[in-house]
């Protein structure tokens, strides 16, 4: 026994020597100098975390002069997520100006037309700025900001061709035309009385492509993309109509406005930033972009 009680005692000052220590680690944690954050400072920093999020714009890079996929950034180009290549036009610099005005870096997003909708609804982008006209049939399933560009509903034809003079839609009766899949250009075909109504294609390269073949004898379109046609493939033409001449369309399916998910603040946010763009930027931004736009199919 003479040996255990040693040994035991000596094992008691260690217990009581390790939890002294303890105590006094803790005491130090508690009473130092260094700072702790407050639920205010945790609101602040949540903030500037938010107000540094990548503004993710959805945009097919298709359809000039709103928006084409080029192989570098020459004429003020943003490079496409993801990818090797830029997005330039109407729409990229509209988007740059929105991004800028929220105060969070622009990404850009190459989706394909009918993939805008589903992926501003996932989540995947945060907007569409993509030449799109907020449509009833599109409100009902997207938020839509205020217009950022006006347009006017046309028929691109060749120079060369049997319509090449028209100026009404009735000059179009056995035409072949056609449009981009998914549009509000397609449906106003059925408008013109005995016209040869053609299958939609998924872009205008395919639609002009198809048109210089001699495959179809006109497609519907917007005035921009016309003005962008005719300075990249002076072989075809834009058809313009006088008031009562052309199609009848709502409002609603002449303008383009930035898409976003329902009941998303975006939009609040975003008009705020659309009224500080005043309409000379906007119609020389569109006037840059028609000159610079890539030759149709590069």
């Amino acid at each position: 026994m003479r040996r255990t009680l040693p040994l035991f005692l000596l094992a008691l000052l260690l217990l009581l020597s390790a939890c002294t220590a303890g105590t006094n680690q803790t005491t130090a944690s508690l009473t130092t100098d260094a700072p702790t954050e407050t639920p205010a400072d945790t609101a602040s920093t949540e903030s500037n975390e938010a107000a540094g999020e990548p503004f993710r714009v959805g945009m097919e890079a298709g359809y000039p002069p709103f928006n084409w996929s080029q192989l570098d950034d020459q004429n003020g180009a943003f490079k496409i997520d993801g990818s090797v290549e830029y997005a330039g036009g109407y729409d990229v610099e509209m988007a740059k100006l929105i991004a800028a005005g929220l105060n969070r870096p622009l990404v850009i997003v190459k989706t394909e037309w009918d993939g805008l909708g589903p992926a501003v609804i996932s989540g995947k982008i945060d907007a569409i700025i993509a030449g799109m006209s907020p449509t009833g049939e599109r409100k009902e399933t997207l938020d839509f900001t205020d217009n950022y560009y006006e347009s006017e509903f046309v028929i691109i034809v060749r120079k060369d061709g049997e319509y090449a003079n028209a100026t009404s839609i009735e000059d179009f009766a056995g035409a072949k035309l056609s449009a981009q899949l998914n549009t509000n250009h397609y449906p106003v075909i059925d408008q013109i009385e005995g016209v040869s109504k053609q299958d939609a294609m998924d872009s205008f390269a395919s639609l002009r492509m198809a048109l210089a073949s001699g495959k179809i004898d006109g497609y519907v379109s917007e005035r921009p993309e016309g003005n962008s046609v005719e300075a990249a493939m002076p072989e075809l033409k834009m058809i313009r109509f006088a008031e009562g001449k052309g199609f009848e369309v709502e409002p609603s399916d002449i303008v383009v406005a930035v898409a976003v998910k329902k009941d998303s603040p975006l939009v609040a946010e975003i008009n705020a930033v659309l009224q500080t763009i005043s309409l000379e930027t906007r119609e020389q931004l569109m006037e840059d972009a028609i000159q610079n736009q890539p030759i149709a199919g590069d």
